[in-house]
C-alpha cells in the first residue's frame, strides 16, 4: 500500500510498510505540513535543492516534482533500497549518496536503533541512543562534506540529522557563503539551536515550522 503525503500544489507517494513517516502521517496532524510545503515553495523556483538525512525519499520528491535538480543523501542502505523504490513509483530522478554529511570527509560510525522495525528512524552520528529504548548498534559509513561537491549553484538544502545538524553546516560553510541557499535545518534543544547559529552567522532564523524546523535565509 502507498500513502499519498501533499506538499503544497506537489504531493508524494511512499510506500508504507515500515515507514515511520507513514505511520506518524494524521489526518489531525499532518507530517511536517508546514515545512513541506516550505519547501515546495523553495524548490519551485528549479535549480539543485539537497535532501540531507532523505530517510525515504519524501523532501526529495517533492524537490523534483518542482523542477529542481536533486542531490540526497542517507547512510542507512535499507533506506537508500526503499528512497529507490519511491522515485521509481513518483516517476522523479534523484542522485542519491548511501552517505552520512558532516564536517569532514572520510569513514564515519552512526548509531541506529536495532529494535525499531525494518526502516529505523533516528540513525545519528551524535546521539548515543537511537529512537525508543536504549540500545544503539554502530554501523560504519562513508562521510562527506557539501562543501566537497564543488557546487555552482544551490537553492536550497534540508537537513534532518539527529542533532548533527551543526555539523553539516560546518562542512558546507563555502558552499553558503558562495551560493547563499535557503534552509530548512531540523533543531532539537537549546544547545542545538545555539549551535546552529554559531554555525550559520550569516544567516537568520525567518520562521520556526512544525516546531522543531527552521527555516533560515542569508542576512
Amino acid at each position: 500500500m502507498t500513502l499519498e503525503i501533499k506538499a503544497g500544489p506537489v504531493s508524494a507517494n511512499l510506500i508504507e510498510q515500515d515507514d515511520w513517516i507513514c505511520l506518524s502521517n494524521r489526518p489531525s496532524i499532518p507530517y511536517e505540513v508546514e515545512s513541506l510545503v516550505k519547501w515546495a515553495e523553495i524548490c519551485a523556483v528549479g535549480g539543485t535543492a539537497i535532501d540531507i538525512g532523505a530517510y525515504t525519499g519524501l523532501f526529495s520528491i517533492i524537490a523534483a516534482k518542482q523542477g529542481c535538480c536533486v542531490i540526497a543523501f542517507e547512510p542507512m542502505p535499507t533506506h537508500v533500497a526503499r528512497c529507490w523504490d519511491n522515485f521509481r513509483l513518483n516517476n522523479v530522478e534523484v542522485e542519491i549518496y548511501n552517505a552520512c554529511v558532516s564536517d569532514a570527509v572520510g569513514e564515519a560510525v552512526i548509531k541506529f536503533n536495532p529494535n525499531a522495525p525494518y526502516l529505523t528512524y533516528g540513525a545519528s552520528l551524535i546521539r548515543s541512543t537511537c529512537g525508543a529504548g536504549n540500545e544503539s548498534k554502530l554501523l560504519n559509513v562513508h562521510s562527506m562534506t557539501i562543501d566537497s561537491l564543488g557546487l555552482d549553484q544551490c537553492t536550497a538544502i534540508k537537513i534532518d540529522v539527529e542533532r548533527g545538524e551543526p555539523m553539516v553546516l560546518a562542512g558546507a560553510r563555502n558552499t553558503l557563503e558562495r551560493l547563499k541557499p535557503v534552509l530548512i535545518v531540523e533543531v532539537i534543544g537549546e544547545e542545538e539551536k545555539a549551535a546552529v547559529r554559531t554555525a550559520v552567522p550569516d544567516y537568520d532564523v525567518a520562521a520556526e515550522l512544525d516546531m522543531r524546523n527552521w527555516l533560515m535565509v542569508p542576512k
